[in-house]
């Protein structure tokens, strides 16, 4: 389904003269950065160790777009636009 929402998204804004995306679309979700890390192989090691692990599912209402602007201190988010979902 995020395929889709993607998708629309791009037709939307090439028909309002955007370029078009030319990377391909990988639906994520940032649950942490990490700026600096001690022991890489340990967090690499426990990541790979709970890769097929099932932890919970969610009811997604709403999401949110997000500007992420880099800065020294880290990262300052701005809300763009808040989009409701309808189930």
């Amino acid at each position: 389904e995020l395929q889709l929402i993607a998708a629309e998204i791009d037709n939307r804004l090439a028909n309002l003269g955007f370029e078009p995306e030319t990377r391909q679309f990988n639906p994520h979700l940032t649950l942490a950065r990490i700026k600096f890390l001690k022991n890489k192989k340990a967090f690499y090691e426990a990541v790979e160790m709970y890769r097929e692990t099932y932890f919970q599912t969610a009811t997604i209402k709403k999401f949110i777009f997000y500007r992420s602007i880099l800065k020294p201190g880290g990262a300052v988010f701005r809300e763009l636009g808040k989009f409701r979902l309808y189930t």
